[in-house]
């Protein structure tokens, strides 16, 4: 039987609308999707209080990757040394923020940003930056203050490890004695009241501290005191003392860090 113009054209138009959506699928399938952070990712750190406490560890506030200050005596240096580094074995990390910020001495005072550098780090290497300190600070008459780090990168594999804090003070036997006492203002940082709790951590100079609970209006400052007693079995020489440290840190009401420092105690007799 013979087959009519129209027929063929049907038939073509009919195999010509089902290959072109063939080839409309086909364009589909090429196109991936590409969500959420490259599955290499570097990893940057700097000893971290909040990481040392998540494993269970005791911290300290005399931050080995921070150097801010001289001994004997206690003194800022005009810069503060800053190491960072990428954990990663494979991947390097590009243009990578390290913003340092600091405080007046105490637990929970307020931050202020002092500067920010940028960084590119390869696998499993670190930088060691430098940030300058402020005539303020260097000729203040209170050298003991605050200083944090916060390094912050878009596809950073682990946040924890991204802060770290220094807030340092000493004292000498041969000045102070062997049972002394020592000061420094705990803030609330809320502007709602909380109750705060401040303990030491395990030590060798059964430090205690007064107040150990207190519950503190909106933004209020109180004075903290700590007693030490240093043993008769601990003895050290003014060319040769014997250090020993003293942790503390406080707790908000919900069981949130609020912050900490370190008393270093130089036993010189």
């Amino acid at each position: 039987m013979a087959t009519s113009y129209a027929a063929v054209e049907n038939s073509k138009r009919a195999s010509k609308s089902w290959c072109s959506q063939l080839r409309i699928d086909r364009r589909g399938c090429c196109c991936i999707a590409v969500d959420g952070p490259p599955p290499n990712r570097p990893d940057l750190a700097i000893y971290s209080q909040e990481e040392q406490f998540a494993m269970g560890a005791v911290p300290t506030w005399d931050n080995p990757d921070l150097l801010t200050n001289y001994w004997s005596p206690f003194k800022l240096m005009p810069e503060t040394s800053v190491t960072v580094r990428n954990l990663s074995s494979t991947t390097a990390a590009v243009n990578v923020q390290v913003s340092l910020y600091t405080s007046a001495f105490g637990i929970g005072a307020a931050r202020d940003l002092m500067s920010s550098l940028i960084v590119h780090l390869a696998p499993l290497h670190s930088s060691t930056l430098l940030f300058p300190m402020t005539q303020a600070l260097l000729n203040s008459a209170e050298q003991r203050i605050g200083v944090y780090v916060k390094i912050t990168h878009p596809h950073d594999r682990r946040q924890i490890n991204n802060a770290g804090a220094q807030l340092l003070a000493d004292a000498y036997t041969s000045a102070s004695g062997r049972n002394f006492s020592v000061t420094f203002p705990i803030t609330n940082p809320l502007s709602t009241p909380q109750e705060i709790s401040v303990a030491a951590f395990p030590n060798m100079l059964g430090a205690t501290i007064t107040p150990d609970v207190r519950t503190f209006s909106p933004l209020e400052q109180v004075p903290a005191t700590m007693m030490l007693h240093v043993p008769s079995t601990l003895h050290g020489t003014p060319a040769a003392p014997d250090r020993q440290e003293v942790t503390v840190v406080a707790y908000g009401g919900d069981g949130r860090i609020i912050g900490g420092l370190t008393y270093v105690i130089w036993i010189d007799d």
